[in-house]
């Protein structure tokens, strides 16, 4: 599971690099973990993490953001959403199975976070 989890972010990584070349002037894309996490399948984030992601957020105020993406894991889910509330924006959801269209649709983005 976790070599296939590599494999499949090691692709998505190379579609962005090799597909992004004539767009790299007017985008930035900022990738980001979840923060530290509770224990048991699909986990929220811990005291810590949730003061991680508030800074996170705080860094984030005064960057023109025009999407924030996550998982629909709980702990990048409460990541992004500390900052999409900081600037007013909605969190969209991706599929990390789907990498390759991922891809597609920040080729078409200019300031993100995905976590």
């Amino acid at each position: 599971m976790r070599s296939n989890l590599l494999r499949l972010t090691a692709i998505f990584f190379c579609c962005l690099c090799f597909s992004a070349t004539s767009y790299a002037e007017d985008q930035r894309w900022y990738f980001v973990r979840h923060f530290e996490k509770m224990s048991g399948p699909d986990p929220e984030l811990t005291k810590q993490g949730t003061q991680r992601a508030q800074k996170l957020a705080d860094y984030f105020a005064q960057i023109p953001l025009t999407a924030v993406y996550s998982t629909n894991y709980h702990r990048t889910k409460q990541t992004a959403q500390a900052v999409a509330s900081e600037l007013g924006l909605p969190v969209t959801q991706y599929d990390p199975r789907q990498l390759a269209t991922f891809a597609e649709t920040l080729k078409l983005s200019t300031e993100v976070l995905v976590v």
